[in-house]
């Protein structure tokens, strides 16, 4: 058996010609004698591709979790914020501000921290992946294109609004409905 100093032989296959026909050729020619492998440019396309979308599935269940774990975290958040402030909610109502008002206010406040978190996130995700396309293309043959997808990141968006809007005005319907008196009092307890 003979010793190949080369990396890669790459062959330019003319046009009208049968690439692989000529792969099984090189194969049978120099196959028997060294150990070498011959791959298509479309055979190193699929694998490629097979690779990108393992990769592409792992990620996309690394971020499932990634979303449910920190909208579970907003919620919980959000139902402590509410849970604390009962004697603030009593302030407000005291001072004339009507309940819808009140839960207005802690609607757009969950609102704006869900819009940081989710600017927060999307810098921080651009960056990861950025880093990861560009070592992928030091190291692989095939260059990968960074790729926004901005119809997951609307979605992702407008679930991240949503929910911190509804179970903002969930949990702040029971505070609201307690008497001025005992809302004032709620936080003299404290």
């Amino acid at each position: 058996r003979g010793i190949l100093t080369y990396e890669r032989i790459l062959v330019r296959v003319k046009e009208g010609f049968n690439v692989e026909s000529i792969a099984n050729s090189i194969n049978n020619l120099i196959g028997t004698d060294y150990d070498i492998q011959v791959i298509t440019t479309q055979e190193l396309i699929e694998m490629a591709q097979e690779s990108y979308s393992q990769v592409l599935q792992l990620f996309m269940t690394l971020l499932s979790f990634g979303i449910i774990i920190s909208v579970l975290g907003h919620v919980t958040s959000l139902l402590t914020t509410v849970r604390e402030r009962i004697w603030e909610i009593g302030i407000f109502r005291s001072i004339g501000v009507s309940k819808e008002q009140v839960i207005l206010i802690f609607i757009v406040e969950a609102i704006i921290l869900s819009i940081a978190g989710y600017i927060c996130g999307l810098l921080s995700s651009l960056i990861v992946v950025t880093e990861i396309t560009y070592t992928n293309n030091l190291m692989s043959d095939i260059p990968l294109v960074l790729t926004i997808p901005i119809d997951l990141a609307s979605v992702i968006f407008a679930l991240v609004i949503g929910v911190s809007a509804i179970a903002s005005y969930i949990f702040t319907k029971k505070p609201i409905s307690i008497n001025i008196v005992d809302a004032l009092r709620y936080g003299l307890r404290e």
